[in-house]
């Protein structure tokens, strides 16, 4: 039976779970025996705003919500999610409750609420109560958590490998780190399917006596959307989506028996659209010329040299450190995350290639270039917001670990991302598979097909049960349409997902931006506009609606 048909009913007793907190109402079908979907009660959670701890803005409120670890057992333990609200700043005009997520997954909803709230639209800010909730596993809601003892952790000395030294070591991390999830982990990570997390922001929805919410998500939050969507079909007036992963492709893939050969993340194609965008980049920087791009008729050649100079083994830079052919590849990558970071990025490559291919061997250039590229990364407030797919474990393998203690005996893992991910999606079963799909994708997107396949490795023979995990159908009747938003140059979810999950949900607007970065959320006064109208009147943008964007991708320098 579709899930529809469970998520009608769930809608139909919204109202008085709502007045009546504690009523016993549904929460949405699990998988039973044979892979039926059958319906589940459980408690809706009382929900009580209060003071947020320390540091977080004045106007936000948080609160626990109790809703059950696992929904094959309602009634039995449970786990505390925490949540973060922004009332609405008109109260007489306001229209209900905007649940919003920023991705990951392994993002945190109720940060992204609490200090990015004030990004939304004007009238959206004005009209809805604002919630975010971390998902469980995440942040504040019950982290995920892999323990053990043990020396010599195998951590990789690479963001992503190539060599077969390399390819080896990754796997040998990987098998530490499944051995410690599987012997060591909290109970939390056989309960952290993105359809568990959607039955729990319904709960929510129940507790906090809403009869429909308005949802928005970005990145992996459009799959957590597009998933609510599915199971929960009448219970959201409007659902946005930005920065789209393709649902299917996502969960099992699009051709019969795809999983068994293509990891997930090779199954989504985020390396056509990395390469894509760098490469658009590159000709953006020829047109305009020097002084404005300094790589300015010989960008991609110079990419090229350099990687080509990288591949034959690392280099060290006087006044930088070493420098790898995947660390140029890495820092790419987090680069057009944010158009902003994209001029100080292609300033930190000519600062490279004078070193790399021109033989300068001394000065600060390098080192200045790298810092204003921090520097412009951390002001890009949406690259920080907006996690984007798999950027957490990208970013562990540049340096940043989610593991502490690594010198001493107790080594504790963190790993968010693969808890959601590696139990929602269908993936080879032998890691060896890893190795040939990321070849096969660096002939799709070249340079970035290595770095996005292997950011899944982990999830070969993954010890958390994905038994409960929502895989379809996902092209399921809604009450309401969904406004999808992709961007043309977006690095991490290929454009072709809006317009995949455009076509699955009848009646839904695609609203499209010409634009660089990941997600459009605060990037752009046009997209800002037909947000508000969806979200506020309901309001479609007409079809083949294009925002364009509002400044050139290199300004002038002064």
């Amino acid at each position: 039976m579709r899930a529809a048909t469970f998520a009608t009913a769930a809608a139909g007793l919204g109202l008085l779970a709502g007045l009546f907190p504690g009523q016993v109402t549904t929460a949405g079908p699990v998988a039973g025996a044979g892979g039926q979907l059958v319906e589940v009660q459980a408690p809706v959670p009382a929900i009580n705003f209060g003071d947020c701890p320390r540091g977080y803005p004045k106007r936000v409120r948080c609160a626990r919500a109790e809703v059950p670890i696992d929904y094959d057992a309602p009634d039995g333990e449970t786990v505390s999610l925490f949540l973060t609200r922004r009332r609405a700043r008109d109260a007489g005009a306001r229209i209900g409750t905007l649940f919003a997520n920023p991705g990951g997954p392994g993002g945190s909803a109720a940060d992204f609420v609490a200090f990015g709230g004030t990004l939304f639209p004007d009238r959206v800010q004005d009209r809805f109560d604002i919630v975010g909730i971390d998902p469980r596993g995440i942040g504040g809601s019950a982290q995920v958590r892999c323990v053990t003892d043990a020396d010599g952790v195998p951590f990789p000395r690479v963001p992503y490998p190539i060599t077969r030294p390399q390819i080896k070591r990754q796997i040998a991390f990987d098998d530490f780190l499944r051995k410690t999830c599987r012997t060591g982990g909290s109970r939390i990570l056989d309960h952290m399917t993105t359809a568990d997390t959607a039955r729990d922001m319904d709960l929510v929805r129940q507790g906090l006596g809403e009869d429909q919410i308005s949802y928005y998500g970005i990145s992996y939050g459009s799959y957590l959307g597009t998933t609510y969507a599915a199971m929960f079909p009448d219970s959201f007036r409007a659902l946005a989506v930005d920065a789209v992963l393709d649902p299917i492709a996502w969960a099992t893939g699009r051709r019969p028996g795809e999983f068994r050969t293509e990891p997930f993340s090779a199954r989504l194609r985020s390396e056509v659209g990395a390469f894509e965008s760098l490469v658009d980049a590159f000709a953006a920087c020829d047109r305009v010329g020097k002084p404005r791009c300094a790589l300015a008729g010989r960008a991609e050649r110079t990419w090229r040299r350099m990687l080509r100079q990288l591949e034959d083994g690392p280099v060290q830079v006087e006044d930088f450190g070493k420098v790898h052919y995947q660390d140029l590849v890495g820092v790419a990558l987090g680069s057009l995350y944010a158009r902003e970071a994209i001029p100080p990025l292609f300033r930190l490559l000519e600062q490279l290639s004078r070193r790399l291919l021109d033989g300068q061997s001394s000065g600060p250039g390098v080192a200045a270039a790298a810092g204003s590229l921090r520097s412009a990364l951390r002001t890009a407030t949406r690259a920080d917001l907006v996690p984007g797919p798999y950027v957490d474990r990208i970013r562990w393998l540049w340096g940043d670990r989610s593991a502490t203690g690594a010198n001493a005996r107790r080594v504790r893992f963190f790993p968010s991302f693969e808890g959601v991910s590696c139990s929602d999606t269908r993936n080879p079963r032998s890691e060896t598979r890893w190795n040939a799909a990321a070849r096969r994708a660096e002939l799709r997107g070249r340079w970035f097909g290595r770095i996005w396949t292997w950011a899944s490795s982990p999830c070969a023979s993954w010890p958390g049960s994905g038994a409960d995990a929502y895989r379809g159908p996902f092209d399921v009747e809604t009450s309401a349409p969904l406004l999808v938003i992709g961007n043309t140059h977006d690095p991490a979810t290929a454009y072709q997902g809006a317009v995949t999950v455009t076509d699955l949900f009848p009646r839904s607007g695609l609203l499209t931006l010409d634009d660089y970065g990941h997600a459009a959320f605060a990037a752009n006064s046009c997209v800002d506009r037909h947000l508000g109208d969806y979200l506020v009147r309901l309001d479609l943008p007409t079809a083949g609606r294009v925002c364009r964007p509002e400044a050139g991708l290199f300004p002038r320098r002064d």
